[in-house]
């Protein structure tokens, strides 16, 4: 369905200096988001307003994957979130959480999965503001529920939320309007049920590592990104061939390194000079 129209602007509107309209990608309750042309780059670009200007990603949605071929061969889910552990890495060591991981926000490129839409991003340790939730309900972690200050635990377990879903085609969390608190919000009355309940094709090492990023107090989780991605790879099977693999043996040593740059730290702009 066409998303709606709220300022009918046309093709050519300038959306703000530089930036000129081509089509609306999306209306939702507190922004429009369009793709424009970027005169300066000379280049297509996503504006989300009237702020926010990303790069414009085409392809589509893990959740267009899902509803198209249904739920991933292992191999390929741990890839999926061996990179988007990586992308959440470089976002959490510069100071950041997404707090908005799910399958629409992660398009394919080229089958390259790239998490996109930070307009609920925040700095680690800041408090939400207002009186509402901010998220999607059924990949929001239990402290992101109960409305505490932003952390990647929030990031880790929605990211073991979405890699349930590709490994058995389901939700692990399927919230309801109607009932008790753990009702409209499951993932406040512990944890899911096993991936491999939901499909036995779902091998041991894929089902711990998503138990472990879905544990339902964050200290119970992996404690950053860089310790997610070695989590997944150690789960590859020993003998994925070579183009199965995201980096080369020889760079296996160089992981701890690249660990220690994933944990959160104040954002660039309010570190000291």
């Amino acid at each position: 369905m066409e998303p709606e129209l709220s300022w009918n602007w046309s093709p050519g509107h300038e959306l703000a200096p530089g930036l000129l309209a081509w089509a609306l990608l999306g209306d939702g309750r507190r922004c429009e988001t369009w793709l424009a042309w970027d005169l300066g780059r000379w280049c297509p670009v996503a504006v989300k307003l009237p702020q926010l200007v990303f790069e414009y990603v085409e392809g589509p949605t893990l959740d267009d994957a899902l509803a198209d071929d249904g739920p991933f061969h292992p191999v390929d889910v741990l890839l999926t979130g061996m990179q988007l552990a990586a992308a959440l890495g470089h976002l959490h060591g510069r100071g950041l959480a997404h707090l908005d991981v799910k399958p629409g926000n992660v398009v394919l490129r080229e089958g390259r999965p790239v998490l996109i839409d930070l307009g609920l991003a925040r700095p680690v340790g800041q408090a939400p503001a207002g009186r509402h939730r901010r998220g999607s309900p059924p990949w929001m972690a239990p402290e992101q529920v109960r409305r505490l200050p932003a952390s990647p635990g929030m990031d880790l377990f929605a990211l073991g939320a979405v890699l349930f879903e590709l490994a058995t085609g389901t939700q692990a969390f399927e919230p309801r309007d109607d009932g008790p608190a753990g009702r409209r919000w499951p993932q406040l009355a512990g944890p899911p049920p096993s991936a491999s309940s939901r499909n036995p094709e779902v091998p041991a090492a894929l089902d711990r590592a998503v138990a472990a990023l879905l544990a339902p107090d964050p200290p119970d989780r992996p404690a950053a990104a860089g310790q997610v991605l070695a989590l997944l790879a150690e789960a590859m099977p020993a003998d994925a061939p070579e183009e199965d693999r995201l980096w080369p043996i020889w760079a296996t040593g160089r992981l701890g390194a690249w660990q220690a740059s994933t944990i959160a730290r104040p954002p660039l702009a309010s570190r000291p000079a």
